[in-house]
């Protein structure tokens, strides 16, 4: 009897060990994925099917060139929701809502050198006014740059080459929502 309920004990106090440390490395886990930022999605469809599209964005200008003369083609631009990755209980993921948006720019095939568009270039920048915002890359062909969350006026991305020089202004302008 008494060695039952030893044993009883024995896989008792193990288990909450083995629940404790399985608990503690799940919130460390969680620290680094919340430390990440959220990539944007990679088109608008992909935003709508996430639940986070706002809306679509009219570029003036879908085709220029770029400041050192690549053609630079913009196949999609569009709104959607920032949010954050958080959790509840320590195993329940969810998503906070932002106090901004991110718009997000996909570059097209027809783009000549879109690797050279990594951020260590000095653009494209977002510029309204008198704020200038750099644009994030995510993978080869989608930039992203914050928003204000109730700014749907239209916005200037300027390229620049690399000495900063102003080379070419591309006007978004956002549309209603079709959803």
């Amino acid at each position: 009897m008494r060695r039952n309920r030893f044993c009883f004990i024995l896989c008792i106090v193990a288990a909450v060990a083995v629940f404790t440390i399985v608990h503690a490395l799940k919130v460390v886990s969680n620290q680094v994925e919340m430390s990440l930022d959220q990539p944007p999605s990679d088109s608008a469809e992909e935003a709508r099917i996430r639940g986070i599209f706002i809306c679509d964005v009219r570029v003036d200008r879908n085709d220029t060139s770029a400041p050192d003369g690549r053609k630079i083609v913009l196949s999609e631009a569009w709104i959607e929701e920032a949010r954050r990755l958080e959790y509840r209980w320590v195993w329940f993921p969810h998503y906070r809502r932002l106090d901004y948006n991110n718009v997000c720019l996909r570059m097209g095939e027809e783009s000549q050198g879109k690797q050279a568009l990594a951020p260590s270039s000095h653009w494209p920048f977002l510029v309204q006014g008198s704020q200038v915002r750099a644009f994030s890359q995510w993978g080869v062909d989608v930039f992203s740059a914050h928003l204000d969350a109730n700014d749907f006026s239209a916005k200037t991305v300027s390229l620049l080459d690399r000495s900063d020089d102003h080379a070419c202004d591309i006007t978004l302008t956002p549309e209603k929502s079709t959803q």
